[in-house]
């Protein structure tokens, strides 16, 4: 397809459920650096320029994360995730760093953040592509130690904070 799908497009959108929306706006407030475009009751929503998003949280009590899913943003370069993870690091908010890991046929540095929820996120910068016989080594590698690329169980609940889990 040449053509266009999306003449032009403002945002992604992405709507979450979540246990305490105070918590999620404080955690995503500080992930994103900047505070919900708008906050009702059980409602926030951060409109983000860069990257485009649209992000609304509604508090539920039956939220919980969706097994086997994680959300991601792509940085220019290293130097930006390098930054990132300083970032959240000072605000304890690193749940995982990977560097040079071969990961979706990439060569990825990464760092890692977990909502209050358990919803994964991670800030990362894709370093060069990865050859099929270097995401097939990878792949091998991660099941010898029982965990899979961007899966749960790649992370599970040691990525959840412990503050998350209170």
């Amino acid at each position: 397809m040449s053509e266009a799908i999306f003449r032009r497009p403002i945002a992604a959108h992405i709507s979450l459920s979540v246990r305490s929306i105070d918590k999620s706006t404080q955690f995503y407030a500080q992930l994103f650096g900047r505070e919900p475009s708008k906050v009702r009751p059980g409602y926030a929503k951060c409109q983000l320029e860069s990257p485009p998003l649209n992000l609304s949280l509604l508090e539920s009590t039956a939220a919980v994360a969706a097994p086997g899913a994680h959300f991601g943003i792509q940085l220019a370069d290293t130097s930006d995730v390098m930054r990132s993870t300083r970032r959240l690091d000072e605000l304890g908010l690193t749940s995982m760093k990977e560097e040079k890991t071969v990961c979706c046929y990439s060569e990825q540095d990464k760092v890692w953040a977990t909502d209050p929820d358990g919803n994964r996120w991670e800030l990362f910068a894709a370093l060069r592509k990865a050859s099929d016989e270097e995401e097939t080594q990878a792949r091998a590698e991660r099941a010898e130690e029982g965990q899979a690329c961007c899966a749960p169980e790649c992370c599970s609940l040691r990525m959840i904070p412990r503050w998350a889990l209170l």
